[in-house]
């Protein structure tokens, strides 16, 4: 005799009070986890509910204080899903990317680029990166390239040896 599980569905309020009260390390790392699953393209598809409260509880945090976790969530927006036929995966680099999921980043990216003051952990060349990437995969080429440049240029200075 089997025994199943009855796991009713929570809904959204509840899920996302439940999120709120757990570590947001742990609640980073599962929204990171279903970025990389996958997020609907379309802007009129929901995200799955577990997505969305955690992306929500991770996002309500102050980005000057918990900013490892922000950048942890753009990381996993923009890294590209996986195929298992390595030429089909080199042929659609770009079909495979999700816009959607370009768009989130670049949100998160602009709550961190207009904070006061960089936390000394984060590196200005690197959001400029994120943002180059951003841009390339929503087809604003010039634009990607640009940022690019800058975040070369400040890589290179950032790099640097400081001279006392």
């Amino acid at each position: 005799q089997e025994s199943a599980i009855a796991v009713s569905p929570l809904d959204p309020a509840t899920l996302l009070e439940r999120l709120r009260s757990k570590p947001i390390g742990l609640i980073a790392k599962l929204a990171a986890a279903a970025c990389r699953i996958g997020i609907p393209e379309s802007v009129d598809e929901a995200l799955d509910p577990l997505q969305q409260a955690a992306m929500t509880v991770v996002l309500e945090k102050d980005p000057s204080v918990h900013h490892v976790h922000h950048l942890e969530l753009v990381r996993a927006l923009l890294s590209e899903k996986s195929t298992e036929d390595p030429q089909q995966k080199r042929a659609s680099r770009i079909a495979t990317f999700c816009i959607r999921a370009a768009q989130l980043a670049m949100k998160i990216l602009d709550k961190l680029l207009n904070l006061p003051s960089l936390p000394a952990s984060i590196d200005l060349w690197e959001l400029k990166e994120f943002q180059a990437l951003c841009h390339w995969k929503l087809g604003h080429g010039e634009e990607a390239g640009k940022l690019m440049e800058e975040a070369l240029e400040l890589a290179e200075t950032q790099k640097q040896p400081k001279v006392v």
